[in-house]
């Protein structure tokens, strides 16, 4: 199974080549309620949102 970390790039989808710690809070909310064939994917997203809350990072949000 593939791990990805957060300074990885998103590797498809509409971020696809962003760095996961740049990608809009609204689009890894999605993802984690949403994607259902990338469980490392959903892994990281979650762990990004939780680092975002504990850090109180404001990641901007295109909405």
């Amino acid at each position: 199974m593939t791990t990805y970390n957060n300074t990885d790039k998103m590797p498809w989808g509409k971020h696809k080549g962003l760095i996961i710690k740049f990608i809009p809070t609204s689009y890894l909310q999605w993802g984690r309620d949403n994607i259902d064939y990338d469980d490392a994917i959903v892994e990281i997203f979650e762990e990004e949102l939780k680092r975002r809350i504990d850090e109180n990072d404001h990641v901007w949000d295109d909405g």
